[in-house]
């Protein structure tokens, strides 16, 4: 199975990533056995580790604002824990590259801004 990126959890016993094909969010144990689902990961959700190895930070892309929720990897329960939403957002097509320090209480993101103008042109032949 081809794997997206590789994301070690805080103490080092959980490896999560993607999965290439499926876009599935899976657990992988460095003891060995089977890669699990990660419990309560939405398809389409990105994610990291929080500094607790039992929770990460979870997003969906291309959603304005941006919704983080902190998921609970043992019981799939979430809890929306920040929302990003820049203060003009005229333009704005994408808000991605989202990363969190590990205790949650700083963050940085990127976003993509598309601006044109329209012009009217009256009296051509």
């Amino acid at each position: 199975m081809s794997l997206n990126s590789c994301h070690i959890s805080p103490d080092g016993k959980l490896i999560a990533s993607t999965a290439f094909a499926t876009k599935e969010g899976l657990l992988y144990s460095v003891d060995g056995g089977p890669p699990q689902p990660i419990p309560g990961l939405l398809p389409g959700e990105t994610f990291t580790w929080t500094d607790d190895p039992k929770f990460m930070y979870v997003n969906r892309w291309k959603q304005v604002p941006v919704r983080i929720y902190r998921l609970n990897i043992v019981t799939g329960q979430r809890q929306l824990f920040k929302e990003l939403n820049p203060t003009d957002t005229t333009g704005l097509c994408d808000l991605s590259n989202i990363m969190l320090s590990k205790d949650g209480r700083a963050y940085v993101y990127g976003y993509t801004r598309l601006l044109s103008d329209l012009y009217l042109v009256k009296g051509l032949q």
